[in-house]
């Protein structure tokens, strides 16, 4: 499957040093930071995008168009180094293997949205609120009614 990707030689990533696994630091409100991890950042059939590789035993669906544009994952790194264009590499290994290069755009609407999470998120976490979790009710948990379920902090039985 390798020899078969260099063949295809869709991808270029001009300094790999520097551009693969890129890690990036965001600064958030109350001296708090967020980091981030990106495959690659390169070109894909020439046109420059971040770059996530999978591998996986079944292909990625295609359709509808614009879902690979609400990836979270997608949408997270686009937010962090502030590229719009983004791809999967996908490593589909089965019978007969292929590769699929599956590519988006993240508007800068998703992007913002997702910072705003991020920054409530951990404004959250900071001020000790934590949202109510269904959690799993193990037999040894007498908290029938509790919605943090699964969360509590004081059940140290598990």
């Amino acid at each position: 499957m390798l020899e078969r990707f260099a063949q295809e030689d869709r991808i270029r990533i001009g300094s790999p040093q520097k551009n693969l696994q890129v890690k990036l630091l965001r600064k958030l409100p109350g001296e708090h930071q967020f980091v981030a991890y990106l495959d690659a950042i390169g070109a894909v059939d020439g046109q420059r995008r971040i770059i996530d590789w999978k591998t996986t035993t079944s292909c990625y669906v295609e359709a509808p168009d614009g879902l690979l544009s609400l990836d979270p994952q997608l949408i997270c790194y686009s937010w962090m180094s502030g590229i719009s264009e983004v791809a999967l590499v996908v490593f589909v290994r089965k019978r007969s293997p292929e590769i699929q290069y599956l590519k988006a755009s993240i508007s800068a609407e998703h992007s913002q949205e997702f910072g705003r999470v991020v920054e409530n998120t951990v404004a959250q976490i900071a001020s000790g609120h934590f949202a109510s979790h269904s959690g799993i009710r193990f037999p040894q948990n007498g908290c029938i009614n509790c919605p943090h379920l699964g969360l509590c902090l004081k059940n140290r039985s598990w």
